[in-house]
């Protein structure tokens, strides 16, 4: 049965919060929260990525594996190329706690005042009102909805935003679209809103405890989250177990985002409270799954062939080795071996590699390696034999083979990779065939006679 469960992160013992998460497909996840930090989950396990800033981050939304942007404290925003995140300029200096981007020439950002991206630039827009925005959703370039302080919501028509009537006073933190009938919004002391294309309405909520985050699959399912976990069947709203204690009722969890891949998939993040020392109470930055268990890692593969993709484990000396392979995060680089056979154990060291050998290779954006030349020119083995080799991509890159995690190209537990052998000299690939041959006719007389024999 599905589950809500805490998942390992690289700075869960840093005095923090994880603010928002962002989902490209389930091997490339994002994450960001206070003093700059960025995680990234590459299908195994979260890694922290550099930040160009030091504020506290507090959202990220990722277009594609290739761009991504991230607003926070300082007036920081940063944009994701697929290597690297970089400052951009903010024309105003404010602060924004949303960011949404509709494509790569259109995204908005809001917090203290509105700004609208346009593929080149980031630009004020007019708003109706001086609260605080909290969170932004947008439809189309026409259709877009944001909400904030004193339950503020705002409409935006495709030309100008403007003020609409809202149910309630209370803080609104997260807004949510479906599509021009289906929207939904949540704040403090549990309160949901939902949009039926004509009014916002007041939802019965199963908690009152603050909630931050909403995030709809369909109109039969969504989460909010916050202080607590709640879930939309379609119906109504109900309680989720949470695995995050908190520290009794005045120092309660708190998951400031939730992003779903489908019903049964889903990451959260945000902090729970600990106590560090002395008695003081201190916020450490959780990450939670929704699933089956664990996440479980991709199955990740990598094998010998051509420069054209096709399968080749025997290569003569002189060829180009290359490798290709699939279940990898996209646009990432990875350390590639190239080795003497060996038996493999998990956790062992990685032995060296060959000489002439590449040490790394990118996958696409869609995970995959395309043929990458690995190994030219292939050069003989010192007594002249053939040789044994096996192909390793070191996922996590820690140096050593990892089992159910590295990928390994060596076609069974004790057999190589990949051969290479001295190319066979004229006169003996003209005996080799000679005696194929001899061999044939030699079998063709055996069966006549057989015949023969079997008739007397």
């Amino acid at each position: 049965m599905n589950s809500w469960s805490t998942v390992s992160n690289p700075v869960e013992n840093v005095g923090m919060a994880l603010e928002s998460v962002s989902i490209v497909n389930r091997n490339d996840i994002w994450s960001v929260g206070w003093l700059g930090k960025i995680l990234h989950w590459n299908g195994a396990s979260w890694e922290t990525v550099p930040s160009a800033v030091g504020y506290d981050l507090v959202s990220v939304y990722m277009i594609d594996a290739n761009d991504g942007w991230i607003v926070g404290a300082g007036g920081a925003i940063l944009r994701w190329n697929g290597v690297v995140w970089s400052s951009v300029s903010n024309p105003t200096g404010n602060n924004y706690g949303s960011v949404f981007m509709l494509n790569s020439n259109d995204g908005w950002a809001v917090g203290d005042g509105i700004l609208r991206w346009d593929g080149t630039t980031w630009s004020p827009v007019s708003s109706p009102t001086t609260k605080t925005l909290t969170s932004v959703s947008m439809l189309s370039s026409i259709d877009g909805w944001a909400v904030g302080e004193d339950g503020i919501i705002l409409h935006w028509n495709g030309a100008v935003w403007n003020s609409v009537t809202s149910p309630t006073t209370t803080f609104l933190s997260s807004v949510f679209m479906l599509d021009g009938n289906d929207g939904w919004a949540v704040g403090r002391f549990g309160i949901v809103l939902h949009w039926d294309g004509i009014n916002w309405n007041l939802v019965a909520s199963p908690t009152t405890s603050n909630l931050y985050s909403v995030f709809m699959l369909s109109s039969n399912d969504g989460w909010a989250v916050g202080e607590s976990i709640i879930h939309w069947d379609g119906s109504e709203l109900s309680l989720v177990a949470n695995p995050l204690s908190g520290l009794g009722t005045f120092w309660p969890p708190v998951i400031r985002s939730v992003s779903m891949i489908d019903s049964d998939e889903g990451w959260a993040v945000g902090s729970d409270w600990v106590v560090a020392g002395s008695a003081t109470r201190e916020q450490r930055p959780r990450i939670l799954h929704y699933g089956e268990g664990a996440p479980t890692p991709p199955a990740v593969g990598v094998w010998s062939c051509d420069s054209l993709g096709n399968p080749q484990d025997v290569f003569m000396v002189g060829d180009s080795v290359y490798v290709f392979g699939r279940g990898y995060s996209p646009s990432t680089t990875y350390d590639v071996y190239v080795v003497e056979d060996t038996d493999w154990i998990d956790n062992m060291a990685i032995p060296n590699r060959v000489e002439l050998t590449e040490k790394t290779l990118t996958s696409n954006v869609d995970g995959t390696v395309q043929p990458s030349l690995v190994w030219f020119p292939a050069l003989p083995s010192p007594d002249g034999s053939v040789q044994e080799y096996d192909i390793i991509i070191d996922v996590n890159k820690d140096g050593k083979y990892n089992m159910g995690i590295d990928a390994l190209d060596e076609l069974g537990v004790k057999t190589a990779g990949l051969l290479i052998a001295d190319e066979m000299p004229f006169g003996s690939l003209a005996a080799l065939i000679g005696t194929l041959l001899a061999l044939v006719v030699f079998s063709g007389v055996k069966r006549k006679q057989n015949r023969k024999n079997s008739k007397n």
